[in-house]
């Protein structure tokens, strides 16, 4: 019996010293690291160490692939980027430079125009008729010079201008006072001159015809409007300037003695108080002028136009008015005492007042005309016509006056 409980306690040591070593070897097994049959060492399998499946290769070729084109997409985008950055760079450096330049360029022009400006000033109280007379060409192109008009300083003012000489239409920023400085000049009293004829006059009308059709152009400025005076008080006596376009002109107390104005046209025009002691008007046209309180003493203006024209008060002195067209023209108060009125038109022209002394009016048509209160002394009417159809002779004074035999006036 001693022997078999030996036995039996011998066999459960031994299992139980069987049981320790399971146990140990599991362990082994379990913890990273350890021996393995005493040869290796086992390394937990982590997922980068797992077997590839047929989805995991397809996703590490496509990560591969996206990595690659993704840096070639950042690469080809980054030099496109490089190179618009440069581009706009190159522009923007340009655009400074452009602007710069316009602006060196603006103020260049204006400082050359105040220049010229100013000589020109110096040039028209020359001594040269020359010099005077191509100073006022200078001055004509100078006023119709268009330039950028400058912005008040600061530091937008170059910008400003450029941008606005890029914009906007340029304006003329040396009209005004080239304008103010030719009518001043022009309303001055000229220097005397030895010769017949005054260049400087001259130059004065027609330079003023171009200007006025030049503003009308450009700044639509009518000729009637109020801001026309260019030649209001002009004196440009001995001008020759023949065939002008002088219509609808103010010309207020000018002076144009013993000028050449032949075949111009001073329709509409005013002519009040104006000087045109012996001036040659043949062939003009005064239809609808004003030329009341104007001198035309000695005047030549046969074969003009004087329809509707208004002569109250002037002095026609012995003018010549030979074949003049004066239909409804008004002499009221005016003195033509030896005037030559031989074969003119006088038709519903009025004479009321007016003194017509020594005139000759041989061959005029004086029908409707009114001779109410005029002086008649010597006046030759013996071969006028229309006589029989005159309008009044009523308070006029017809001592010494011829008619044709049959035909008597009264003057009641």
């Amino acid at each position: 019996m001693e022997e078999f409980s030996e036995l039996a306690a011998s066999h459960e040591k031994s299992l139980a010293t069987d049981a320790a070593l399971l146990r140990d070897k599991a362990n082994q097994v379990d913890a990273p690291g350890t021996a393995v049959n005493g040869n290796e060492s086992v390394q937990p399998l982590g997922r980068s160490q797992r077997p590839e499946t047929e989805n995991d290769a397809h996703s590490s070729t496509k990560t591969t692939k996206s990595h690659r084109y993704g840096s070639s997409w950042i690469k080809r985008n980054w030099r496109q980027t490089q190179s618009v950055a440069k581009f706009i760079a190159l522009m923007t450096a340009g655009i400074i430079a452009y602007y710069q330049y316009l602006d060196q360029s603006i103020e260049t022009n204006i400082g050359r125009e105040e220049t010229l400006f100013s000589s020109t000033a110096t040039q028209l109280g020359s001594e040269s008729e020359a010099v005077r007379a191509s100073a006022l060409s200078t001055l004509y192109e100078l006023s119709f010079t268009r330039t950028p008009i400058e912005t008040p300083p600061g530091p937008l003012a170059p910008i400003i201008n450029v941008t606005k000489w890029v914009v906007y239409s340029p304006g003329y920023r040396n009209y005004n006072r080239c304008t103010l400085l030719f009518s001043e000049f022009a309303a001055a009293p000229r220097r005397p001159v030895q010769t017949d004829r005054d260049m400087v006059s001259s130059q004065i009308l027609e330079i003023a015809v171009k200007w006025m059709g030049k503003q009308h152009e450009l700044l639509g400025i009518d000729r009637r409007g109020p801001n026309n005076w260019l030649l209001v008080r002009a004196q440009v006596p001995k001008a020759s300037a023949p065939s002008l376009d002088l219509r609808e002109v103010q010309f207020s107390k000018a002076d144009f003695s013993s000028s050449d104005l032949s075949y111009s046209d001073f329709t509409g025009s005013n002519l009040q108080g104006s000087n045109l002691t012996e001036s040659i008007l043949r062939g003009a046209q005064f239809s609808g002028a004003d030329l009341s309180n104007t001198s035309l003493k000695d005047a030549k203006l046969d074969f003009s136009h004087l329809s509707s024209a208004r002569l109250q008060n002037a002095d026609l002195k012995h003018a010549s008015m030979n074949m003049v067209a004066a239909e409804g023209a008004n002499f009221d108060r005016a003195n033509l005492s030896g005037a030559l009125l031989t074969n003119a038109d006088l038709k519903y022209a009025t004479f009321r007042g007016a003194d017509l002394s020594g005139v000759d009016a041989s061959g005029a048509d004086l029908t409707r005309a009114n001779f109410e209160g005029a002086v008649l002394f010597r006046a030759d009417f013996r071969y006028a016509s229309g006589l029989m159809n005159v309008q009044s002779w009523r308070g006029a004074k017809l001592t010494g006056a011829m008619f044709p035999p049959q035909f008597q006036p009264s003057s009641r």
